[in-house]
């Protein structure tokens, strides 16, 4: 392309939560605003520990759900790891 070009999408978003199966599930958060690792948690039903790669301090940060303990922030394009017994 030798000029500048807008391309537009059409689509319905996804209002259902993926399922997920027991063990540790790998998952993109897509939505338009930041939530926390506790409130995507609990989204899914069972499911008991969410974490993630930090890459500024290159460690793993995980968050138990219900516990006002290490809850971080997921925006979009992040991944998570949800576990789920």
């Amino acid at each position: 392309m030798n000029s500048l070009t807008t391309f537009g999408t059409i689509g319905i978003p996804i209002a259902q939560t993926p399922m997920t199966s027991s063990g540790w599930n790998l998952l993109g958060y897509s939505g338009a605003n930041p939530v926390s690792a506790d409130t995507f948690g609990l989204s899914f039903s069972g499911a008991d520990i969410i974490s993630r790669f930090d890459s500024t301090t290159q460690q793993w940060s995980s968050h138990i759900i219900h516990l006002p303990l290490n809850d971080f922030i997921i925006n979009q394009g992040d991944g998570v790891f949800i576990h789920k017994p």
